[in-house]
């Protein structure tokens, strides 16, 4: 019994009819494989996936607010104080220390220049990001859309995209 069939065990990915070779049970009383029992089980399906969809992309938001806001930051202390280079490295050290990961020194500057390359950032969502086919990538120089920021936290590092 896997930890995906035990019962009272949550499970991380909805089941399909198409992966485990058949439609679940229905209820007692209720005919197997009727038409109502079929359409609840799609129906809550679909709600799982758009939620899931939605905390995803409201993680991948914050995320990229962070990332912008920390980047900005260190370019404004580094304008104003006259901090070099080295002061990434040291806070990348000091956040190593404390037991945060994804501050390596590397991702430190790929958020500085996420901040210098878009100065000003909007973060929206534009009704052309739900399309499935649609390329990543931002709207205008200062504004990024949510399928940008789904491409931008996808990885294990920042990358700017053009």
């Amino acid at each position: 019994m896997t930890a995906h069939n035990r019962p009272g065990h949550p499970t991380l990915e909805p089941r399909s009819p198409q992966a485990s070779g058949s439609v679940e049970k229905p209820a007692k009383g209720e005919p197997a494989g009727s038409a109502a029992y079929a359409e609840l089980l799609a129906d809550i399906r679909r709600r799982i996936a758009a939620s899931r969809t939605r905390a995803a992309v409201a993680v991948n938001r914050e995320l990229i607010e962070l990332y912008w806001g920390i980047g900005r930051e260190i370019l404004r202390r580094q304008e104003e104080r006259g901090w070099g280079a080295k002061v990434i490295d040291q806070l990348a050290r000091d956040l190593k220390g404390e037991g945060r990961r994804g501050f390596s020194a590397r991702n430190l500057k790929y958020m500085r220049a996420f901040a210098a390359a878009w100065p000003s950032v909007a973060i929206v969502q534009t009704p052309s990001a739900h399309r499935p086919h649609k390329s990543p990538g931002p709207t205008t120089s200062s504004c990024l859309t949510s399928s940008t920021i789904l491409r931008f936290g996808s990885g294990s590092s920042a990358e700017l995209l053009a």
